[in-house]
């Protein structure tokens, strides 16, 4: 569909919106970035801010083999029996959040749509650089394409992720169809996703960000593609590749994120390749956005929920 360019105007951002940009924009004032001070410092601060987020303790952790080793999944069952499968990477710049730091948001997408979540610890850098969590999302991907069933009582199975984890949600349906020939997932939710655009306009505009900025993005990479060839490394990620053959996704991006340019390059791309695609595009929301206390958040929140239950498919009568 066409995009709306007065989505992107400042006066599209609603009163409440800009007020909490400002108290983010105040916090970072006082607070350094995660990348001004050591990793574990970040790690700590990161543990504390989502300490006020509920943890879910009906949530179950679980080993399952990969292919470098074993890789722990956590898992949220809904409260009646799945109608399918959610497979949620986490957001993290592949550096700092683990599964269970996103159990509000997972234990709330289980309860609105009706599916179990499964959420993969998968490896961080700078300890596992690339391909460390690439190949824990093909681990994963493989072992729900062949466990699902057995495990949750059905075969729909839908694929998701923030950030660092919408690339890697790409890159289990990439790896599921070009290593084990299965193209079966249901629907694809991208939120935000860090898709490997390269120094994109908006990357490059985002210095000083609050939440996500220029500096950060450099930091990142520095971590996780230590020592590599940044632009070979760039045309090993989602935007780059062949998007053919992949299921409908739904694209959620805020307009002040650094990351805007790579979900309108994959939005576009995933529609050249043949493969159909919805996008949100939220006026004032950063990164992260959909985590806040904002009507915003919730209006985004439950539309990749509705997206989600539209692409379940109705029982069979047969």
């Amino acid at each position: 569909m066409p995009l709306d360019p007065a989505l992107f105007r400042p006066e599209a951002i609603d009163p409440e919106t800009a007020a909490y940009n400002e108290q983010l924009a105040e916090l970072a004032r006082t607070t350094p970035a995660i990348h001004e001070i050591p990793l574990e410092e970040a790690r700590r601060q990161v543990e504390q801010s989502l300490a006020a987020f509920p943890s879910d303790p009906t949530a179950e952790d679980r080993e399952i083999p990969g292919i470098d080793g074993p890789l722990t999944v956590r898992i949220y069952q809904p409260p009646a029996e799945p109608l399918g499968v959610y497979l949620h990477f986490h957001g993290s710049s592949w550096t700092v959040t683990r599964a269970r730091h996103h159990d509000f948001l997972n234990r709330a997408l289980a309860d609105a749509t009706g599916l179990a979540v499964v959420s993969p610890d998968y490896r961080l850098a700078p300890e596992h650089p690339y391909p460390a969590a690439w190949n824990d999302a093909e681990s994963a991907a493989h072992w729900l394409v062949n466990n699902a069933e057995a495990e949750f009582g059905t075969t729909n199975l839908f694929v998701g992720g923030e950030s660092a984890g919408g690339n890697l949600a790409c890159t289990a349906l990439l790896r599921m169809r070009d290593n084990h020939g299965y193209t079966g997932f249901k629907a694809a939710n991208l939120v935000y996703g860090g898709f490997g655009g390269g120094w994109t306009p908006s990357k490059l505009a985002a210095s000083g960000n609050p939440v996500f900025s220029r500096e950060t993005v450099a930091w990142t990479s520095e971590q996780v593609f230590p020592d590599s060839d940044l632009d070979a490394m760039a045309r090993k990620m989602p935007v780059y590749q062949d998007l053919s053959n992949l299921p409908p996704a739904l694209f959620t991006i805020g307009t002040l994120d650094a990351l805007l340019d790579d979900t309108l390059f994959m939005y576009v791309r995933w529609i050249a390749g043949g493969s159909p695609a919805e996008i949100e595009i939220y006026p004032g929301g950063n990164h992260g956005f959909d985590i806040a206390p904002t009507q915003l958040a919730r209006t985004a929140r439950a539309r990749m929920h509705a997206f989600l239950r539209d692409h379940i498919p109705a029982p069979s009568t047969a």
